[in-house]
């Protein structure tokens, strides 16, 4: 039996959380934390980090400097990964990785079963993407930017009468709250870290590692996690999330409120990008939209 043909288990579960995180003692209560071990993140808030890390690099990226948060976090997951990577194992081993404020929503153990048996190649599955906000439903789209799921998109498991959907994307995805990784894809991304010598980059943008280490990222959707409380890098980071109709008919009346809920264009360029994830499911989800 080849590597890509064994079955696929979790042989390591983490939480990256600082020494002083008071969400660590919220994220062991919860159900579904057992197993876990936590590994003490990386922290950059007051500086340091230059070993591991290219501010000027980054800022000449990005179009500003990094903060702090943002430095220790892509530090933090960068090592747990490099760890996973020069264990020993299968390649087919995963590693389930999820930071402090992670918080299981229902049916998230059952839905990791089934992702674990998938008959295929599992590289990278990004199972929370808090970015993506705006919950998309039969009048009511995904944010204009939201990357959307192959219409071929494997069922993994129900909440209510709700599908879970995982597969690959189109569009940009973010998110590092929680996710699967493979051995050897946790070894291909730290190959591509040591070939540039730092990283430059945010711990959650794909694009910068999973094209050029050849990774295929999985999106799941609905998330199979929350997080609990605001961002410990600055609030002001996350998007703005997607007005309800009640507030759009406040800012410009009933008419224009329903005209933009509706959004048929958006929900035209989200069908394109449906099929281009279909047509093409490369799952690395982000050539669209390089920062």
């Amino acid at each position: 039996m080849t590597n890509s043909q064994r079955p696929h288990r979790i042989a390591s579960r983490v939480v990256l959380g600082l020494r002083d995180s008071p969400r660590l003692g919220g994220f062991f209560a919860q159900p579904g934390a057992q197993g876990f071990r936590h590994f003490e993140a990386y922290d950059a808030r007051e500086g340091g980090g230059e070993e591991y890390f290219d501010r000027d690099r980054f800022t000449s990226h990005y179009g500003e400097p990094p903060l702090g948060g943002q430095v220790g976090c892509a530090i933090s997951h960068h090592l747990i990964l490099k760890e996973f990577a020069n264990e020993p194992g299968v390649d087919t081993d995963l590693l389930l990785v999820a930071e402090d404020d992670a918080r299981f929503l229902p049916g998230f153990e059952r839905a990791l079963d089934r992702i674990t048996r998938n008959a295929g190649p599992l590289d990278y599955v990004n199972l929370a993407e808090p970015f993506a906000r705006t919950k998309a439903g039969l009048l009511h789209p995904y944010a204009e930017d939201a990357a959307m799921l192959s219409l071929t998109s494997r069922i993994i498991g129900w909440r209510g009468v709700e599908p879970i959907r995982m597969g690959p994307f189109s569009g940009r995805a973010w998110g590092a709250v929680c996710y699967l990784v493979s051995r050897a894809a946790a070894r291909r991304i730290t190959e591509v870290a040591r070939s540039r010598g730092r990283l430059s980059w945010l711990a959650d943008d794909f694009t910068q590692w999973a094209e050029p280490a050849d990774i295929r990222v999985l999106l799941v959707r609905p998330d199979l996690v929350t997080y609990d409380g605001p961002s410990t890098i600055e609030s002001g980071t996350l998007p703005p999330r997607g007005l309800t109709l009640r507030e759009m008919a406040r800012e410009g009346g009933v008419i224009s409120a329903l005209r933009r809920f509706a959004a048929p264009r958006r929900r035209l360029r989200h069908l394109a990008r449906a099929w281009r994830a279909t047509r093409c499911p490369t799952g690395s989800g982000g050539a669209e939209a390089t920062p």
